[in-house]
C-alpha cells in the first residue's frame, strides 16, 4: 500500500515537474521556438483584442499556410509579437488591427512574419503561468517536488519493505 501511494506521489511529482519546465518554456523571452506538434502557446500581454481574449490569457496558435479575411493571425514586428486580426488580404500581405483598437495598425504585415492562427483561448491562464515562474513558483513547483522525492528515496532506502506481496 505504501509503495503504491509513493508510486503515485513519484508519479505526480514528475507531472509537475514537466509542467513546470513547460510554463518556463512558455514565458521564456525567446518565442522562436519550435511549435509543439504544430501549436505553441502564448500569454497575452495586452487588452487589443478584447473581447476574443485579453491580458493573462493564454492562447494556443497553429501554423498555417492560407490566412483569411477574419483570421486572428501572431506575427513578429520588430522584436515584438502581436496578435490582430487580419481585416484585408492584399496577396502576401495583410492589414491588420485589434478587435479593441479604433484604427488599424500602421504596417501591413508580411506573411514570413507570421507565426500561427488563433486556435483557441484558455482564460487568465497567464496568471498561472506567471506565477510558476516565479520564484516562489519554482520552490512550489520545481524545489520542493525534488526535495519530496529525494526525502522519499532516502526514506526508502533507510527503511526497505519486508512485504513482498506487492
Amino acid at each position: 500500500m505504501v509503495q503504491k501511494i509513493l508510486g503515485f506521489l513519484f508519479t505526480t511529482i514528475v507531472l509537475l515537474f514537466i509542467g513546470g519546465a513547460w510554463m518556463l518554456h512558455i514565458l521564456s523571452d525567446d518565442k522562436s521556438h519550435n511549435p509543439i506538434f504544430g501549436y505553441q502557446p502564448l500569454i497575452v500581454l495586452s487588452n487589443s483584442m478584447m473581447p476574443e481574449f485579453k491580458a493573462s490569457d493564454m492562447i494556443i496558435i497553429k501554423e498555417k499556410e492560407i490566412i483569411q479575411e477574419g483570421d486572428v493571425i501572431t506575427f513578429r514586428a520588430d522584436q515584438n509579437l502581436v496578435t490582430h486580426r487580419v481585416i484585408d488580404a492584399q496577396g502576401e500581405y495583410f492589414e491588420t488591427q485589434g478587435d479593441n483598437n479604433v484604427y488599424p495598425d500602421s504596417e501591413l504585415v508580411h506573411m514570413s512574419s507570421i507565426l500561427g492562427v488563433h486556435q483557441f483561448t484558455i482564460p487568465s491562464f497567464g496568471k498561472i503561468s506567471s506565477f510558476i515562474a516565479s520564484p516562489l513558483g519554482i520552490i512550489v513547483f520545481v524545489i520542493t517536488p525534488l526535495v519530496l522525492v529525494a526525502v522519499i528515496e532516502i526514506f526508502r532506502r533507510l527503511f526497505p519493505s519486508t512485504d513482498k506481496s506487492n
